[in-house]
């Protein structure tokens, strides 16, 4: 009876511990900001996050249906943004790990072994055989009590971490958009350039065609007709270095857009169709409230600070419940009868005394 009675209180006791957490009490930053800038208006205001809001296709400005189906495709084929999505689903599989840790966790053993004990065992009776069997079924539960709040710690720490990979997905489509268009305009850029110098060739080359008959019928020098013939291997060499480059870029292009180089051909456009959109003189501040970067940079902070509160956890006990029933029996001819049922059920706690520091390192660690 008395023994009940502890248990019980034990158990409580345990329950009323459960839910403290060791975890510093996470703050954002504190800076020190003024009301407002002083060459500033009132309409001065502090910054509200809004990196998950719902972005327009703002490319769309430049009125270009190339440029639309270009970033359409780099969108949905860049590699780099299927590996942003790859680790925010692995973020997202490992908090739902950490998750479970909130459910008791409950399994099934059996077994059935051939056992030989020593002749010269301490302790032996008399009567007992050399070799004996051993069977036994049984369902086993444990479930550990948060007393130090390590598992929901452990949950704050993968959640904000999650946060952070959503913000880098966003991050990653931007840098994508952003190399894609650059590509984009350099490729129309050279395209102007190429078309200038095809204007260019073909009237020195007609100029020394007209040269070169008149240095035939001797009106001219023989170095006039060399001087305007080196212009025109002149002019077809720098198209010649802006055709290559031209290739470059467009390899790039198809990179960023996930496709080989290989297979990828962008037309000849007009650089000068592409519209060009108003950029006002004026930004306002409220564009940084939409940079995912900063966004996930603060959650990685907490992240960080939840890793603490585990890491300091681990200077406590470890407190579970456990319970295991099932059925034990030398023969496995009456193995699952009322007789041979067995239990245990009951708390248990685990404390590691010394480590040779590595705890206390860990802490630091967590903190630096």
């Amino acid at each position: 009876m008395q023994m009940r009675l502890f248990g019980s209180t034990f158990f409580t006791v345990l329950l009323l511990l459960s839910g403290c957490s060791v975890a510093p009490t996470y703050q954002k930053p504190d800076i020190d900001t003024p009301a407002q800038f002083k060459e500033m208006d009132p309409d001065w205001k502090l910054a509200e996050p809004g990196d998950q809001k719902k972005r327009a296709n703002w490319w769309h400005v430049f009125n270009d249906a190339q440029l639309n189906e270009l970033l359409t495709k780099g969108t949905e084929q860049n590699f780099a943004l299927a590996m942003a999505i790859s680790r925010y689903n692995a973020t997202r599989a490992f908090l739902d790990a950490n998750n479970a840790a909130l459910y008791p966790q409950i399994g099934i053993s059996a077994w059935s072994q051939e056992n030989r004990q020593s002749a010269s065992r301490p302790l032996r009776g008399a009567n007992q055989p050399n070799i004996y069997d051993f069977n036994q079924i049984s369902g086993v539960a444990s479930y550990e009590l948060d007393v130090w709040g390590r598992v929901s710690s452990s949950i704050d720490s993968a959640a904000a971490l999650s946060g952070a990979a959503l913000s880098d997905i966003e991050t990653t489509r931007l840098l994508i958009q952003a190399d894609i268009i650059n590509t984009y305009f350099s490729i129309r850029g050279l395209d102007a350039q190429i078309a200038i110098l095809n204007q260019s060739v073909d009237a020195y080359q007609k100029q020394a065609a007209i040269i070169h008959r008149r240095h035939l019928e001797g009106i001219v020098s023989g170095a006039d007709d060399y001087r305007v013939q080196t212009l025109v291997e002149n002019e077809k060499f720098r198209r010649a270095g802006l055709i290559t480059k031209r290739s470059q870029l467009e390899h790039a292009l198809a990179l960023l857009l996930g496709q080989s180089p290989a297979s990828f051909k962008l037309p000849v456009g007009d650089v000068y169709a592409i519209a060009v959109p108003k950029i006002p003189v004026v930004v306002p501040s409220s564009l940084l409230e939409r940079r995912p970067d900063i966004a996930s940079m603060e959650r990685k902070v907490a992240s960080s600070n939840a890793d603490v509160g585990v890491a300091k956890t681990a200077f406590f006990p470890t407190l579970s419940l456990n319970a295991q029933l099932g059925y034990q029996n030398a023969s496995t001819a009456q193995l699952l009868t009322k007789p041979n049922i067995f239990f245990i059920l009951g708390p248990q706690a685990l404390l590691t005394v010394f480590d040779g520091g590595r705890r206390e390192a860990l802490v630091n660690q967590a903190l630096s």
